[in-house]
C-alpha cells in the first residue's frame, strides 16, 4: 500500500469518502455497493415506498480495506416492481452513509411496463487540464438528476471510462512527476510497483473521480450496469503489444481489482480470483441485455483478439437463452461501427498509436472477432426477425446511431448501433467536427465471406442532429406491443448558456 503523501494537490484535495449504490436488481434481490470511510459494522437497511413495516435491516461487517473498504450486499425477499427505500450507516455513530432509492424489476416478461426508459452513458473526466472541477464539463451531469427522473429511467447502462487514469495528463498515474509523490520505496513510476500499489492508486481515482454529487445521485438511486473500459485501465488497452508483456501484467492487475471494487462487485458476486473476463448479462422483463467485456482479453500481437472463445461462447448461451425477448441490447464499449476500414489502417499505418486507429473494431487486425460478432447476429435475426437488437456503447466522444442492414431479397437482418459519449469530456467543437466527418463516410462493412453489410447514418427527425458532438445521455425508449416492441432512439444534451435540456437527435419509432 503507499504511504501517505506529503501533500495532496487541488486534483486529490476533494475525493470521496462515503458513498452507496445500486447495483444489479431482478424482481426479488438488490445488490447495494457501499464505502466506508472507516472499518467497523455497517447496518443496511431496505423498505418498500410507504411501508415501515416491512422493512429488512442487514448487519454488514465491513473490514477489507485491500477493497479500500467497499463491499456489496445482496438483499433478498423483495418483491417484484416496487419501489424501495434504502439506508446505509455506520453502527459507531450512528454515521450515515449514503441512501437511495431503487425500483425492482419484472417477474416475468407479460409484466414488463408498457413503457421502459433506459438511460447509456460513458466517459465521465469532469477536470480541466489544471487539474480544477471544469463547470463546463459539470454542466450535463448537473442536469442528470432531472433527466433520469423525468424520464422515468429503470436503469442505467455505463459503457466504460467511468474515471480516466492518464487525464489530466500532468495528473495521470503514468507520469513519474505525479506519482512519485506516494514516496513508495519500491520507485517513483507506478512500473516499478507492485500489484496492491498499483490496486490502491486506481482506487484514489474513484474516489477522486465520483466525489461530486451528481455521481453519487445517479448511483444512489438508479441501477447502473458498468463494463470496463481503457481509461479505466491505460489508453487504448489492449491494442499495443506491450499491454500483454510481463512489464505491465502489475499494472492489469491492480486497475482490474480496482475496477472489481468499485464496478464490477455491483454487478456480480465478487470471486476470490480475479476471473479472465468481466462479461455478463441480465433481463428486465422482455428486454435481455448482454454485456461484453473487451479490455480483460483482449492481445495484440500473434494471438490479437479482442475478446476470448469463453466469452464469445456465453454470449451466444445468451442469444440462445434470450430467443424470446422482445429486445435484445448488446454492450460493447467501443462502437463496431465507426471508422471506415480503410481510415483505420491508413491511419495506423501512419501515425501507429499515436491516434487510436488501431483500437477500433475496423482495423485490419480487430476484423475477425467483429466478423464473428456481426456473423452472429445475423444468424440470429433471420431465425427471429420481429427481436429489436441494439448494439450500445461509448468511448468515441460522440453520440450517433446506426443501422446495419444485410444485402439480399426480402426482409435481411436489420440491427442498429447506438453510442453516447460523453457525459462530462467534453471535446471542444472544431474536434467533434473533426470526429463526424468520418462516420458518414463508413457506408459497408464487408465481411468474411465477401458478405457486405450496408451502414447508415439513422435520419433523425425534424431538424436533429445525427451524429451529436456535445455532452449527452443516450435515451433508449422501449415501448412493449404485446409480445413484441417498438423503439426509440434519444440523444440528450443542454443548450449553451441554459439551464434546460433538450432531445439534440431523436429517431423515428423502430
Amino acid at each position: 500500500m503507499p504511504t501517505k503523501k506529503k501533500s495532496r494537490t487541488y486534483f486529490e484535495s476533494r475525493q470521496m469518502e462515503r458513498m452507496t449504490a445500486v447495483g444489479a436488481v431482478t424482481d426479488t434481490t438488490a445488490r447495494i455497493w457501499l464505502r466506508s470511510d472507516l472499518p467497523g459494522e455497517v447496518s443496511v437497511t431496505v423498505q418498500p415506498k410507504g411501508k415501515p413495516a416491512l422493512r429488512q435491516e442487514l448487519p454488514v461487517l465491513t473490514t477489507d480495506t485491500d477493497a479500500d473498504l467497499t463491499q456489496a450486499v445482496l438483499v433478498n425477499n423483495l418483491s417484484p416492481l416496487t419501489e424501495y427505500r434504502y439506508e446505509v450507516r455506520r453502527v459507531a455513530g450512528n454515521r450515515l452513509l449514503g441512501k437511495g432509492r431503487f425500483e425492482t424489476f419484472p417477474a416475468i416478461d407479460a409484466d414488463t411496463p408498457e413503457k421502459v426508459s433506459i438511460a447509456l452513458m460513458s466517459c465521465h473526466q469532469p477536470f480541466g487540464d489544471d487539474g480544477k472541477r471544469c463547470e463546463k464539463r459539470m454542466r450535463l451531469l448537473k442536469l442528470t438528476p432531472a433527466i433520469l427522473r423525468e424520464n422515468d429511467v429503470k436503469f442505467i447502462l455505463l459503457a466504460g471510462d467511468q474515471i480516466y487514469s492518464d487525464v489530466p495528463s500532468d495528473r495521470s498515474l503514468f507520469y513519474r512527476h505525479y506519482t512519485k509523490k506516494w514516496n513508495l520505496s519500491a520507485g517513483e513510476s507506478i512500473m516499478d510497483w507492485g500489484s496492491p500499489a498499483v490496486r490502491a492508486a486506481f482506487q484514489e481515482r474513484y474516489r477522486i473521480f465520483w466525489e461530486m454529487k451528481e455521481v453519487k445521485h445517479l448511483y444512489a438511486n438508479y441501477p447502473c450496469y458498468p463494463i470496463l473500459d481503457d481509461h479505466e485501465i491505460m489508453d487504448d488497452w489492449g491494442a499495443m503489444d506491450i499491454h500483454s508483456s510481463p512489464k505491465l501484467a502489475r499494472i492489469r492487475k491492480g486497475a482490474r481489482e480496482a475496477y472489481v471494487d468499485y464496478q464490477g462487485s455491483r454487478a456480480v458476486p465478487r470471486k476470490k480470483q480475479l476471473p479472465p473476463s468481466f462479461d455478463y448479462s441480465f433481463s428486465y422483463g422482455n428486454i435481455g441485455v448482454f454485456v461484453f467485456d473487451l479490455r480483460s482479453q483482449r492481445r495484440a500481437g500473434k494471438d490479437h483478439r479482442l475478446y476470448g472463445n469463453d466469452q464469445y461462447a456465453r454470449f451466444r448461451t445468451f442469444l440462445t437463452r434470450n430467443q424470446h425477448k422482445a429486445v435484445l441490447l448488446i454492450m460493447v464499449s467501443v462502437p463496431v461501427v465507426h471508422l471506415p476500414e480503410w481510415l483505420s489502417d491508413v491511419g495506423a499505418a501512419l501515425l501507429g498509436h499515436k491516434v487510436d486507429f488501431p483500437d477500433h473494431w475496423s482495423y485490419h487486425k480487430n476484423r475477425p472477432d467483429r466478423d464473428r460478432l456481426l456473423s452472429t447476429l445475423s444468424r440470429h435475426k433471420k431465425l427471429f426477425p420481429d427481436q429489436k437488437i441494439i448494439l450500445v456503447s461509448g468511448d468515441v466522444h460522440l453520440g450517433c446511431a446506426f443501422s446495419l442492414k444485410w444485402p439480399g431479397k426480402g426482409d435481411q437482418p436489420l440491427i442498429y448501433q447506438f453510442t453516447s459519449s460523453a457525459i462530462s469530456n467534453r471535446t471542444k467543437k472544431i474536434f467533434t467536427e473533426f470526429l463526424k466527418a468520418p462516420l458518414g463516410l463508413a457506408g459497408k462493412i464487408k465481411l468474411k465471406g465477401g458478405v457486405k453489410v450496408k451502414t447508415r447514418l439513422l435520419d433523425p427527425v425534424e431538424d436533429l442532429e445525427n451524429p451529436f458532438g456535445g455532452l449527452n445521455i443516450g435515451m433508449i425508449d422501449v415501448h412493449r406491443n404485446g409480445r413484441s416492441a417498438s423503439i426509440n432512439l434519444r440523444l440528450i444534451g443542454y443548450e449553451e448558456g441554459a439551464s434546460s435540456y433538450r432531445d439534440f437527435f431523436r429517431s423515428r419509432l423502430l
